[in-house]
């Protein structure tokens, strides 16, 4: 559905008899807000991001719509952990003037990540992440599958009956947006591929280099 077809639905389901009471401009700004909310708590949306690194640079900005990461790689072969800056000061004092090949990544000021060691060469840092989408237009249509898309008229119905005071009303179209976004998760998750996870495998936790290799970055 396009955005225009979701707040026309909205609509009917708020039983709006023409009289202005809710703009379309009003109301893609509900949906907008409610598509945020359903791919932040639901993280089914994701995507891939390369960062080059000169030799010695240690630090990077990570994607202004960054939101979870599900694997992050330094030069394709090696799998970054992790780690807690406050664990690594408390370990290893020095360990910021470490200068190797990158084994950790260490995520400090909300929009920065840390290797650790420092990168001795120069190398790439590959993001596969959730990601939080940009505000959609009218004639837009949502990046989530279709099936979940109903949810986004609960959450706008729900907004229609909370601005008209109408409690009742938006506490019902509320929960059923909760149970959707709650259903969303479940199954998005279980949905979730690995980067090594060939096209007729199903996902799995364990990483395996060779498959990962063969199956998905020389494609």
């Amino acid at each position: 559905m396009t955005v225009q077809e979701i707040i026309d639905r909205a609509k009917d389901d708020f039983d709006q008899t023409g009289d202005g009471t809710f703009s379309d401009t009003q109301l893609l700004a509900i949906f907008n807000e409610g598509y945020t909310d359903l791919c932040r708590n639901t993280e089914m949306l994701d995507k891939q991001s390369e960062v080059t690194m000169s030799a010695l640079d240690g630090v990077l900005t990570i994607p202004s719509d960054f939101l979870h990461a599900r694997q992050t790689r330094w030069s394709y072969n090696t799998q970054l952990y992790a780690k807690s800056h406050r664990i690594l000061d408390y370990d290893q004092r020095d360990w910021k003037n470490e200068v190797g090949t990158p084994e950790y990544s260490v995520y400090f000021n909300f929009d920065q990540m840390r290797l650790k060691p420092i990168n001795s060469a120069a190398g790439t840092v590959t993001f596969r992440y959730t990601y939080i989408p940009a505000d959609l237009t009218v004639s837009d249509s949502p990046a989530i599958p279709l099936v979940y898309q109903e949810a986004l008229v609960d959450f706008i119905v729900a907004q229609m009956f909370v601005i008209v005071k109408e409690y009742n009303n938006a506490n019902a179209y509320w929960g059923n947006y909760l149970k959707r976004r709650a259903r969303a998760k479940r199954q998005s998750r279980d949905g979730q591929r690995t980067p090594d996870t060939l096209t007729t495998q199903r996902p799995v936790n364990v990483f395996s280099y060779p498959k990962w290799d063969q199956g998905y970055r020389t494609k």
